[in-house]
Protein backbone atom coordinates (compact mmCIF):
# COMPACT_ATOMS: atom_id res chain seq x y z
CA UNK A 1 0.00 0.00 0.00
CA UNK A 2 1.40 3.28 -0.55
CA UNK A 3 2.87 5.68 2.04
CA UNK A 4 1.81 9.19 2.94
CA UNK A 5 4.24 11.59 4.52
CA UNK A 6 3.15 15.30 5.56
CA UNK A 7 6.13 17.56 6.67
CA UNK A 8 3.97 20.46 8.27
CA UNK A 9 0.48 18.99 9.27
CA UNK A 10 -0.07 22.92 10.57
CA UNK A 11 -0.23 25.51 7.58
CA UNK A 12 -0.62 29.34 8.89
CA UNK A 13 -2.40 31.72 6.54
CA UNK A 14 -4.56 34.42 6.32
CA UNK A 15 -7.78 36.14 3.88
CA UNK A 16 -6.20 36.60 0.44
CA UNK A 17 -2.66 35.07 1.35
CA UNK A 18 -1.47 32.56 -0.70
CA UNK A 19 -0.87 28.78 0.82
CA UNK A 20 0.72 26.03 -0.24
CA UNK A 21 -0.20 22.66 1.47
CA UNK A 22 2.05 19.29 0.54
CA UNK A 23 2.50 15.61 1.15
CA UNK A 24 5.37 13.18 0.46
CA UNK A 25 4.10 9.89 -1.43
CA UNK A 26 6.22 6.83 -1.84
CA UNK A 27 4.20 4.12 -3.92
CA UNK A 28 5.05 1.15 -6.38
CA UNK A 29 2.98 0.79 -8.38
CA UNK A 30 2.56 4.67 -8.53
CA UNK A 31 -0.75 6.08 -6.60
CA UNK A 32 -3.16 8.11 -7.83
CA UNK A 33 -3.40 11.02 -5.30
CA UNK A 34 -6.31 13.17 -4.11
CA UNK A 35 -7.29 15.81 -1.86
CA UNK A 36 -9.94 16.87 0.76
CA UNK A 37 -11.31 19.58 2.25
CA UNK A 38 -13.23 18.35 5.07
CA UNK A 39 -15.16 15.95 3.66
CA UNK A 40 -15.38 17.57 0.18
CA UNK A 41 -13.05 16.03 -2.90
CA UNK A 42 -11.49 18.92 -4.68
CA UNK A 43 -10.77 18.71 -8.13
CA UNK A 44 -8.11 20.41 -9.55
CA UNK A 45 -8.89 23.61 -10.88
CA UNK A 46 -7.60 27.46 -11.41
CA UNK A 47 -8.72 27.74 -7.40
CA UNK A 48 -6.90 25.10 -6.40
CA UNK A 49 -3.89 23.73 -8.73
CA UNK A 50 -1.92 20.97 -8.15
CA UNK A 51 1.76 20.43 -8.73
CA UNK A 52 3.75 17.48 -8.56
CA UNK A 53 7.58 17.78 -7.91
CA UNK A 54 9.05 13.63 -7.39
CA UNK A 55 7.39 12.48 -5.07
CA UNK A 56 5.98 15.80 -3.48
CA UNK A 57 2.07 16.59 -4.36
CA UNK A 58 1.10 19.77 -3.89
CA UNK A 59 -2.57 22.03 -3.27
CA UNK A 60 -1.87 25.33 -4.48
CA UNK A 61 -4.60 28.04 -2.75
CA UNK A 62 -3.37 30.95 -4.58
CA UNK A 63 -6.01 33.32 -2.69
CA UNK A 64 -7.20 32.15 0.28
CA UNK A 65 -10.82 32.93 1.53
CA UNK A 66 -12.56 31.92 4.66
CA UNK A 67 -13.79 28.52 3.81
CA UNK A 68 -10.08 27.33 2.78
CA UNK A 69 -9.56 27.79 6.42
CA UNK A 70 -9.83 23.97 7.00
CA UNK A 71 -8.89 20.56 7.60
CA UNK A 72 -7.26 19.00 4.42
CA UNK A 73 -6.49 14.92 3.42
CA UNK A 74 -3.87 13.97 0.92
CA UNK A 75 -4.96 10.04 0.14
CA UNK A 76 -3.17 8.29 -2.12
CA UNK A 77 -4.47 4.60 -3.64
CA UNK A 78 -3.28 2.41 -5.81
CA UNK A 79 -4.20 -1.42 -6.49
CA UNK A 80 -2.60 -2.06 -3.12
CA UNK A 81 -4.40 -0.15 -1.13
CA UNK A 82 -4.79 3.38 -0.05
CA UNK A 83 -3.32 6.10 2.75
CA UNK A 84 -4.07 9.50 3.84
CA UNK A 85 -2.78 12.20 5.92
CA UNK A 86 -4.23 15.54 7.52
CA UNK A 87 -2.86 19.20 7.29
CA UNK A 88 -4.49 22.29 8.59
CA UNK A 89 -4.53 25.29 7.12
CA UNK A 90 -5.30 27.84 9.77
CA UNK A 91 -5.69 31.51 10.80
CA UNK A 92 -4.38 31.07 14.13
CA UNK A 93 -1.66 32.87 14.74
CA UNK A 94 1.79 30.77 14.83
CA UNK A 95 3.20 29.98 18.49
CA UNK A 96 4.79 32.80 20.49
CA UNK A 97 8.68 32.72 20.06
CA UNK A 98 10.54 34.53 23.38
CA UNK A 99 13.11 37.18 22.81
CA UNK A 100 14.25 38.18 26.34
CA UNK A 101 17.68 36.41 28.14
CA UNK A 102 17.43 34.12 31.03
CA UNK A 103 18.76 36.26 33.76
CA UNK A 104 16.90 39.30 34.49
CA UNK A 105 18.34 42.51 34.93
CA UNK A 106 16.58 43.28 38.14
CA UNK A 107 16.32 41.27 41.68
CA UNK A 108 12.55 41.85 42.13
CA UNK A 109 11.09 42.30 38.15
CA UNK A 110 11.81 41.13 34.67
CA UNK A 111 11.35 42.32 31.31
CA UNK A 112 10.08 39.53 29.15
CA UNK A 113 9.29 39.39 25.48
CA UNK A 114 8.20 37.74 22.57
CA UNK A 115 7.26 38.00 18.91
CA UNK A 116 4.46 35.98 16.80
CA UNK A 117 4.16 35.30 12.89
CA UNK A 118 -0.02 36.17 12.26
CA UNK A 119 -1.00 37.31 8.74
CA UNK A 120 -3.98 38.24 10.83
CA UNK A 121 -3.05 41.37 13.11
CA UNK A 122 -2.61 39.84 17.05
CA UNK A 123 -5.88 41.04 19.41
CA UNK A 124 -4.67 40.00 22.97
CA UNK A 125 -2.32 38.01 24.72
CA UNK A 126 -2.18 35.75 27.31
CA UNK A 127 0.93 35.22 29.66
CA UNK A 128 1.19 32.52 32.46
CA UNK A 129 4.06 32.81 34.52
CA UNK A 130 5.44 31.60 38.30
CA UNK A 131 7.89 30.25 40.68
CA UNK A 132 10.31 26.97 38.95
CA UNK A 133 8.38 23.82 39.78
CA UNK A 134 11.89 22.86 41.09
CA UNK A 135 12.38 25.60 42.81
CA UNK A 136 12.64 25.45 46.79
CA UNK A 137 10.65 22.36 47.06
CA UNK A 138 10.70 20.42 50.54
CA UNK A 139 10.29 16.95 49.32
CA UNK A 140 8.77 15.71 52.79
CA UNK A 141 5.85 17.86 53.14
CA UNK A 142 4.97 17.84 49.60
CA UNK A 143 4.55 14.15 48.51
CA UNK A 144 1.38 12.46 50.60
CA UNK A 145 0.36 8.49 50.13
CA UNK A 146 -2.72 7.96 48.08
CA UNK A 147 -5.45 5.54 48.41
CA UNK A 148 -2.36 2.63 46.88
CA UNK A 149 0.00 3.70 48.99
CA UNK A 150 2.03 5.33 45.64
CA UNK A 151 3.54 8.19 46.56
CA UNK A 152 2.07 11.03 45.04
CA UNK A 153 3.45 14.46 44.09
CA UNK A 154 0.24 17.06 45.08
CA UNK A 155 1.39 20.26 45.63
CA UNK A 156 2.03 22.30 42.29
CA UNK A 157 2.80 25.74 42.29
CA UNK A 158 -0.46 28.11 40.19
CA UNK A 159 0.19 30.02 37.63
CA UNK A 160 -0.50 33.82 37.45
CA UNK A 161 -2.04 35.09 34.30
CA UNK A 162 -2.31 38.45 32.84
CA UNK A 163 -4.38 39.16 29.71
CA UNK A 164 -2.41 41.96 27.71
CA UNK A 165 -4.06 43.81 24.89
CA UNK A 166 -1.76 43.74 21.64
CA UNK A 167 -0.10 47.08 20.30
CA UNK A 168 -1.55 48.43 16.71
CA UNK A 169 1.06 46.36 14.28
CA UNK A 170 0.80 46.45 10.10
CA UNK A 171 3.92 43.89 10.16
CA UNK A 172 3.15 39.60 10.16
CA UNK A 173 5.90 39.59 12.58
CA UNK A 174 3.97 41.63 15.95
CA UNK A 175 6.31 41.52 19.03
CA UNK A 176 5.58 42.05 22.52
CA UNK A 177 7.15 43.09 26.06
CA UNK A 178 5.90 43.14 29.53
CA UNK A 179 7.32 44.36 33.07
CA UNK A 180 6.47 41.29 35.35
CA UNK A 181 7.30 42.80 38.69
CA UNK A 182 7.01 41.78 42.23
CA UNK A 183 9.51 38.72 41.88
CA UNK A 184 11.91 37.37 44.46
CA UNK A 185 15.69 37.84 44.03
CA UNK A 186 17.79 34.98 42.92
CA UNK A 187 14.80 32.72 42.26
CA UNK A 188 13.95 30.76 39.09
CA UNK A 189 10.53 31.57 37.15
CA UNK A 190 8.71 29.75 34.13
CA UNK A 191 6.89 31.71 31.73
CA UNK A 192 4.64 30.95 28.54
CA UNK A 193 2.31 32.78 26.18
CA UNK A 194 -0.38 32.30 23.97
CA UNK A 195 -1.97 35.04 21.25
CA UNK A 196 -5.20 35.27 20.11
CA UNK A 197 -6.22 36.89 16.59
CA UNK A 198 -9.65 36.94 14.92
CA UNK A 199 -8.82 33.26 14.14
CA UNK A 200 -8.83 31.94 17.76
CA UNK A 201 -5.59 31.30 19.84
CA UNK A 202 -2.31 29.85 19.28
CA UNK A 203 -0.82 26.79 20.56
CA UNK A 204 0.89 27.79 24.35
CA UNK A 205 4.12 28.54 23.53
CA UNK A 206 7.34 26.32 25.10
CA UNK A 207 8.43 27.33 28.84
CA UNK A 208 10.61 29.77 29.41
CA UNK A 209 12.93 29.85 32.22
CA UNK A 210 14.26 32.97 33.42
CA UNK A 211 16.11 33.96 36.77
CA UNK A 212 16.28 37.19 38.76
CA UNK A 213 19.51 38.88 40.06
CA UNK A 214 20.55 37.94 43.70
CA UNK A 215 20.80 40.36 46.49
CA UNK A 216 24.14 41.87 46.54
CA UNK A 217 25.29 41.32 42.61
CA UNK A 218 25.40 44.54 40.70
CA UNK A 219 26.68 42.82 37.51
CA UNK A 220 25.42 40.02 35.68
CA UNK A 221 27.91 38.40 32.61
CA UNK A 222 25.44 36.42 30.01
CA UNK A 223 26.57 33.02 28.62
CA UNK A 224 26.24 33.74 25.38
Amino acid sequence: APEVIVEEPWVHSGIGQHAVLSCIVYAEPPAEVRWYRSPLRLDVTDDHPGERQGNRHCLIIRQVQLQDLDNYTCEAHNNLGKARQHVVLSGKPHMVVFRSPNLSKWRDSYNISWSVFSYTPVEEYRLYFRRSQMAGLHISTNFVHDAWGNLTYFYMREWTDVTLPAGFSDEDTQEMSYLIRGLEPATQYEAKVQARNNFGWSRMSDVLLFTTRGIGTYKFHSSN
